[in-house]
């Protein structure tokens, strides 16, 4: 991690450009998202999820990549030689999210799909936060969107309908993350593993529930160390608190 702390940290030039370590030479123009900027997305917690990447290199083939907003984290899973499907369902980012996979050379092993990702497949109204675009969610999946918003139409997908052979999900789906994990039994969670963002403490009480009826299917707390989460109050509940690793390890492959 520290690696790609002072790797990442030099500045970008004009076109994006950034050197990643390992991962090589990327590119990701600078764009605003309102209150924040893409700068934002190679913070301490996002450089702590790719050295996760790294390390679990030849461990991880097929993924998805949940809330795929402008593309770096895709870009990065593809340059690991993984096959990414990438969800996105704001049409800004979508438009940002290809024209960063096409930059980066990384089109053969990404596949971007339009959609939200949930507990089924339908159409729902999306919210676009003006602010924060990276906040932006579908109706109902947080309590007090904040701000200048923006309504549209979105076409969701069930999880259960896309996880089939995959062993690896990056979910960040702005508070649909309890829907969509409480759709996955004990058989799916099995053979594969999550790095997640739970947003708030509603939904890591279902989170918790769920996966604590489950035999064999751990919950590992970024905040304790990694290490396995005993009861509701060590679950994150916001960002702030760090990632949520669920997995059938008996500890996270750091």
């Amino acid at each position: 991690t520290k690696k790609l702390v002072s790797q990442s940290q030099r500045s970008k030039d004009k076109s994006g450009n950034v050197e990643m370590g390992e991962f090589g030479n990327i590119t990701i123009p600078f764009y605003s998202f309102g209150n924040i900027t893409s700068l934002n997305l190679f913070g301490l917690d996002e450089l702590i999820l790719f050295s996760f990447y790294l390390k679990n290199r030849s461990k991880y083939k097929n993924v998805l990549d949940i809330g795929g907003n402008l593309g770096l984290h895709t870009i990065l899973m593809s340059k690991l030689g993984w096959v990414v499907d990438v969800f996105e369902p704001d049409p800004i980012h979508i438009e940002l999210l290809r024209s960063n996979v096409t930059l980066n050379n990384v089109e053969p092993n990404v596949t971007i799909h339009p959609y939200a990702v949930l507990d089924c497949s339908t159409q729902l109204e999306f919210v676009r936060v003006l602010g924060n675009t990276t906040g932006s969610h579908l109706v109902g999946s947080k309590d007090s969107p904040y701000g200048d918003l923006e309504k549209f139409p979105v076409n969701t997908i069930d999880i259960r309908d896309i996880i089939k052979d995959k062993d690896f999900v990056k979910l960040d789906a702005e508070g649909a993350e309890a829907k969509i994990l409480s759709a996955l039994d004990e058989t799916i969670l099995r053979n594969v593993d999550f790095m997640l963002e739970v947003s708030s403490l509603k939904n890591a009480q279902v989170i918790y529930d769920h996966i604590s009826k489950m035999d064999g299917i751990n919950l590992f707390g970024q905040a304790f160390n990694w290490s396995i989460i005993t009861q509701v109050s060590e679950m994150p509940t916001s960002h702030r608190n760090g990632s949520l690793f669920i997995s059938a390890k008996s500890k996270v492959p750091f």
